[in-house]
């Protein structure tokens, strides 16, 4: 989602004050045009006692309209409406902040508030505290975070236009992950136990319950839970709108006006097979708002930018093998298996293109789907018509994850 930085920023190395400049320097650059972030501001305010006080903020956003600029200062009327508190700590702070930011904004009537020391960034959603941990370094975080807040406080994203651009399989990575963000964001007032169910990542806790009695350890497997569901209903998407491509009698899934016409495509399709991707009735937990269908129709556009058929082998596992923590792959036996490893076992096992292929832990199936190409090549040799049903036919797949089947099937499928 975040773009590059230059060297020049990527080399910084300063104080709180500087991260939080260039911070708010992304954050210029995406806001809309009528509003503007001020950087460490002094609001002065009378006691009721009398007294003139003054009090910090490390950084708020508002419209413009409220801004009064003198020759030496800034003044914001005490009727302004501010959109958002943010405060900020220092990369090496274990604290983020959270109760200044919590202050800030009830002393300035926000409704919103934003707490980070680059390596996280907490803020509230409907009364509830919600957190987002970055994998890089503050440096590179910037941008995430940038692009996180403003996303939490005008509730909407950028259009993502794809032209001329060279389809990678880092390229499609990135745009389903931003897609799965989307998604994630829709399932945050979900009940994450229920998901754990549904996605097949209560396995963990119950081969594990010790760990899992730790609270810190618990909320780790919730979250995960959120962002497996995510990728299963974008599964569900994508393969959807391949099979309204080449099957007529499912509707074509461009804009919708109801979630309600997703789920009775979905069970369309479930009727005649695919319970492995169906099966999983994600889309019945997404809020029935308008907020949630613009979401939804923004994900659907994206897919539809991405030709997925140049891709011949397992992209979607190559999310699958960094989604789910490395401790809970362990517990569920999903270790990810390298394309060129299952080629060559694949060239290694296969004869015959009509050769029984049977993986009883089959993880996101990338062994399964190695063992199709080479049969594909073999019933080449032989037969000019569609075969993909006939090789479909001797290939078989079990895993203990609802979620790595899942994923297996979907590739077989592409």
């Amino acid at each position: 989602m975040g773009r590059k930085l230059t060297k020049k920023v990527v080399e910084t190395k300063g104080s709180e004050d500087t991260y939080r400049t260039i911070l708010y320097g992304e954050i210029e650059k995406l806001l809309p045009k009528n509003f503007k972030i001020l950087n460490s501001i002094h609001i002065k305010y009378i006691t009721d006692k009398g007294e003139i006080k003054k009090r910090e903020f490390d950084g708020i956003i508002l419209h413009k309209e409220f801004i009064i600029y003198e020759e030496s200062s800034i003044k914001i009327p005490l009727h302004a409406k501010v959109k958002a508190v943010i405060e900020t700590k220092p990369p090496t702070s274990k604290k983020v902040g959270i109760k200044q930011a919590y202050e800030g904004s009830d002393f300035l009537s926000s409704l919103l508030y934003f707490a980070t020391n680059f390596k996280e960034l907490w803020h509230n959603n409907r009364g509830e505290l919600e957190s987002i941990i970055f994998d890089e370094s503050p440096e590179i975080n910037i941008n995430n975070i940038a692009e996180a807040i403003i996303f939490k406080t005008f509730k909407e994203k950028k259009k993502v236009r794809i032209k001329k651009v060279k389809f990678t399989d880092a390229v499609v990575v990135k745009l389903l992950k931003q897609c799965m963000e989307f998604i994630e964001n829709e399932l945050s007032l979900i009940d994450p136990k229920v998901l754990e169910k549904s996605t097949g990542l209560l396995w963990a806790r119950k081969l594990d319950s010790k760990t899992y009695e730790s609270k810190k350890k618990s909320e780790e497997l919730e979250h995960d839970a959120r962002k497996a569901a995510s990728y299963l209903l974008l599964d569900q998407l994508i393969f959807y709108i391949f099979l309204s491509f080449d099957i007529d009698k499912y509707p074509k899934l461009t804009k919708i006006i109801d979630l309600d016409e997703i789920r009775v495509n979905f069970k369309k399709v479930l009727k005649d097979d695919y319970s492995s991707i169906f099966g999983v009735d994600i889309i019945n937990y997404l809020p029935k708002t308008q907020g949630t269908i613009n979401t939804i129709n923004e994900v659907i556009e994206i897919i539809h930018q991405i030709p997925f058929k140049k891709f011949q082998l397992d992209i979607l596992g190559k999310i699958f093998h960094g989604l789910i923590p490395l401790k809970i792959r362990k517990y569920i036996a999903a270790f990810y298996t390298k394309n060129e490893s299952a080629l060559i076992l694949a060239k290694l096992s296969i004869n015959k293109w009509d050769d029984e292929v049977l993986d009883l832990a089959c993880g996101s199936g990338t062994l399964l789907t190695a063992a199709y190409y080479i049969k594909k090549r073999l019933i080449e040799e032989k037969y000019t018509t569609d075969h993909h049903k006939m090789l479909i036919e001797h290939i078989y797949g079990n895993d203990v994850s609802i979620f790595a089947a899942h994923l297996a099937t979907i590739n077989l499928a592409f």
